[in-house]
């Protein structure tokens, strides 16, 4: 009973999603080639964590139960835990180490033992040239986007130019029209018709 709730609990499931993916992925990074049937059927025999092969599926479902198999999994699971602890106690202390820096100065960096100082300082120096590289990146872009701007700004006061141009020729244009049509409308009462 214990094995079944374990073999459903959540880390343990995830567990075995990562590891089906790592051996999906071959050794060299790339993408191993499509299976056929026979490969599927000899493949399911195998069992990638003990890397035996078995003649039945009856021998693989009797392994999948038995002690040996769980031993190793629960050895691979452990392992993959403890790494992974290992990963998160160095990130939390790289973490407090910059929270320190950042909450009290060049005051820790008195307390603290040369070796540690030396690293905190060292740690604190590669956070401010990565900041500097960045800045520079976001100077040179808002540069390159000012300058764009600047010629969009000038492309548009030409055309702002030309529309008013264009727009006085428009307003001649139409007193002009105005007129001849008010020359029109006294051509009938030249010939005293006053309806139309």
């Amino acid at each position: 009973m214990e094995v079944k709730s374990y073999q459903q609990s959540e880390a343990y499931l995830s567990f075995l999603k990562r590891k089906q993916l790592k051996s999906f992925v071959a050794w060299d990074g790339c993408v191993p080639r499509e299976s056929t049937e026979d490969d599927t059927a000899e493949d399911s025999l195998y069992c990638d964590t003990c890397h035996l092969r078995f003649t039945s599926t009856h021998n693989k479902k009797e392994h999948l139960i038995g002690g040996r198999h769980l031993t190793n999994v629960t050895r691979d699971f452990k392992r993959e835990v403890l790494e992974r602890t290992k990963h998160e106690a160095s990130y939390d202390e790289e973490a407090k180490r910059r929270h320190l820096l950042e909450t009290e100065g060049a005051d820790s960096l008195r307390e603290a033992d040369p070796v540690e100082a030396a690293r905190m300082f060292s740690c604190l120096l590669r956070r401010r040239e990565e900041e500097i590289i960045e800045l520079r990146k976001n100077l040179d872009r808002m540069k390159k986007d000012n300058v764009q701007l600047l010629q969009e700004i000038a492309l548009l006061k030409d055309s702002e130019l030309k529309l008013s141009g264009e727009m006085g020729n428009c307003k001649s244009y139409g007193t002009e029209v105005q007129s001849q049509l008010d020359v029109l409308r006294m051509v009938p009462t030249l010939f005293g018709v006053i309806n139309f």
